[in-house]
């Protein structure tokens, strides 16, 4: 076909008759298009790539019908192929943003990761830039292993640090590895660890070395869970102050003593201090001016800025730029604008009702004084989706009637800092949250993080769950993730919840899994309640320099594990109590809620499940799951996270 349509124009022939030929042409190819995507919608990829083929055949120029014959010949498994007519689509038309994706994404697979991260690297150099190009390169990166640097690695994820749309602490296994390729940090993250917490290291931790930019923004911008890093700071920060104390600076540069203020400030000061130190870092704090900035950031590494009374004039006397992303910048607006921002948010916040439980009082009292977490980024959607398109998809089965899914009202009951519950507003579209909680401290942190970024279908209110049965709303949806497993009774505040539902309301519930948990239960005691935080911290310094063996020592690498409110929430909360999936199946039945499938699962454990028992309703059957978890207890290290729908 494509050499019969390129000769009538060399023959002289007649126009009027080749543009219709080209017309019918058209329509077949526009009707072979729509019918051979209807076949890859029904699974049936071999045949699919059959007509894509032929359409390839005859209009060879045409770049989309090469993608599309790609994304058929990837669906039949033949990915070698698939690779190839995505190149040709490229080199067709090397603006192709979509096939280019796509070839990043089927690289990725075939284990090329570098050629792959060169590939998305084109997408993320000029905006507008995809999310999914985004998403496609945190991926591919999140499997490599670096064992030499990468430029165009680094260079995404420093592109990243200046985005206020992404999960920046998801980063941090990706960036630690990378950091390990430069011999020169690796070398003083060794060192620092050999010698914790209080030996002397034979050369400075803070030469201009170590000053990498990328190391920066993260200890600006991410909570760095490594042990080595953790024991850098500690003995970083102290030779600083050691430097200080003499008039001396380091030589790494005032941004690093910024970046490591950062870090000590986000983590709520949980590194290993001595007497010594808080009482040097005091004096510092009461002398220095504003004129002596590094400084500042130095008394800032063991103190809040509250307690540094030339940190609030070198505020007042900064500039601000919303777009300055430089750790100094960062420092102050946290430890000041913020806090002055949360305190004028508290004073506003509504009440719900009274707060009578004896619990919900001894959990109250935890979460004002730890506001969990303090997070500092979160995935937010460009495009948000409709919430009806969102579930229809994953539950096929699910019941509709009584349910506005197209502009759905959203109850987080228990939203803590916000996190869970701005990410939420961002993903549905045309939704209304109302998100409460029994803490002052971490609903005006959750406000202030939501008015930062502009997210303003949501309202914030201070409430006890157990008290929201007096509650008129009734509700959509109603998310309540980490929260029930923290009351002296979870059914009783499930059942207040599961009266505020629409009919047929569906509910998405998080609860901690006791065989997950069973890793950490010879290191959880409650904290006391007068100055939990020197407890919290001579635990965290006990725990890093004998470290536990075995299954224990994955708490090293949990991020909560280096914040003191994170570590207080994972080891020493007030009251914590844990599920089984035959408990969660009989909760289940007599709230009269049907389970339709866990929200969040890791994809090697869905396909070891698939594997073993197969897809269908069989991922729906939790005494499966819980055969399945038994062999394989760390599948919901984090919670059992779950969707479920009223029974009405």
């Amino acid at each position: 076909m494509s050499r019969v349509g390129r000769s009538p124009a060399k023959n002289g022939a007649d126009r009027s008759g080749m543009s219709t030929r080209l017309k019918m042409a058209t329509i077949d190819r526009i009707a072979v298009t729509r019918k051979a995507q209807n076949m890859l919608s029904a699974g049936q990829a071999v045949e699919a790539a059959k007509l894509f083929s032929d359409i390839v055949a005859a209009h060879p120029r045409r770049p989309d019908a090469h993608n599309n014959l790609a994304v058929a010949l990837k669906a039949a498994g033949r990915l070698h192929e698939a690779r190839d007519e995505y190149r040709r689509a490229l080199k067709l038309d090397p603006s192709y943003r979509m096939a280019r994706l796509n070839l990043g994404r089927l690289t990725r697979q075939l284990g090329r990761h570098d050629e792959a991260l060169d590939c998305l690297a084109h997408l993320l150099r000029e905006p507008p830039v995809d999310r999914a190009a985004v998403r496609a390169a945190c991926a591919t990166m999140d499997e490599m292993k670096f064992q030499n640097p990468s430029p165009v690695a680094r260079r995404i994820l420093l592109s990243l640090f200046q985005r206020n749309d992404h999960d920046l602490q998801s980063l941090t296994p990706t960036v630690l590895r990378l950091l390990r390729t430069n011999r020169r940090i690796s070398g003083v993250l060794d060192a620092a660890v050999t010698i914790y917490p209080n030996g002397t290291p034979a050369l400075s931790l803070l030469s201009r070395e170590i000053a990498d930019p990328l190391f920066i923004a993260a200890l600006t911008w991410t909570i760095l869970p490594d042990r080595a890093v953790e024991a850098w700071i500690t003995l970083a920060r102290r030779e600083a102050l050691s430097q200080s104390a003499d008039g001396r600076l380091p030589k790494a540069g005032v941004d690093l003593l910024w970046a490591l203020a950062a870090q000590c400030q986000t983590t709520g000061f949980s590194q290993f201090t001595t007497d010594a130190e808080l009482a040097l870092s005091q004096t510092l704090a009461k002398s220095i001016t504003p004129e002596r900035p590094a400084h500042i950031a130095i008394a800032a590494m063991f103190l809040p800025l509250a307690d540094i009374p030339a940190a609030r004039k070198l505020y007042e006397h900064s500039e601000y730029d919303p777009s300055d992303r430089s750790p100094r910048t960062a420092v102050l607006q946290r430890g000041i604008a913020e806090p002055d921002a949360e305190a004028r948010i508290a004073a506003t916040l509504d009440d719900l009702g009274p707060i009578a439980d004896m619990t919900s009082r001894a959990v109250k009292v935890q979460y004002e004084a730890n506001p969990y977490p303090k997070w500092l980024s979160v995935d937010r959607e460009d495009e948000p989706r409709g919430l009806n398109h969102e579930l229809s998809g994953r539950f096929p089965n699910l019941r509709a009637g009584g349910l506005d899914l197209t502009r759905p009202r959203i109850l987080v009951a228990g939203c803590g800092t916000g996190r869970h519950a701005i990410s939420t507003a961002s993903r549905y579209k045309d939704c209304s949250v109302l998100a409460v909680d029994i803490s002052t401290a971490s609903l005006a942190y959750a406000a202030r993080q939501a008015e930062s970024l502009g997210q303003n279908n949501i309202d914030f209110a201070r409430a006890d769950i157990l008290e929201l049965g007096r509650f008129d709303a009734r509700f959509d949806l109603i998310e309540c993730s980490g929260v029930l497993h923290h009351m002296a009774d979870p059914l009783v505040g499930w059942q207040v919840l599961r009266g505020l539902l629409k009919r047929n309301g569906l509910m998405r519930i998080g609860l901690y899994s006791a065989r997950a948990r069973a890793r950490w239960n010879n290191l959880r005691e409650k904290a006391p309640t007068n100055d939990p935080a020197t407890f919290i911290r001579k635990r965290r310094t006990d725990l890093l320099t004998s470290p536990p063996k075995g299954a224990e020592a994955l708490v090293f690498q949990i991020s909560d594990f280096y914040t003191l409110s994170g570590c207080r929430d994972l080891l020493f909360h007030t009251q914590e109590l844990h599920f089984t999936l035959p408990e969660v199946s009989r909760a289940l039945d007599k709230l009269s809620l049907d389970f339709l499938g866990f929200a969040t699962l890791p994809k090697s454990a869905e396909q070891a499940f698939r594997a073993i028992h197969g897809s269908g309703n069989k991922l729906q059957n939790l005494e499966l799951w819980d055969s399945f978890e038994q062999d394989n207890p760390d599948t919901f290290i984090t919670m059992y996270q779950f969707w479920c729908q009223a029974r009405d």
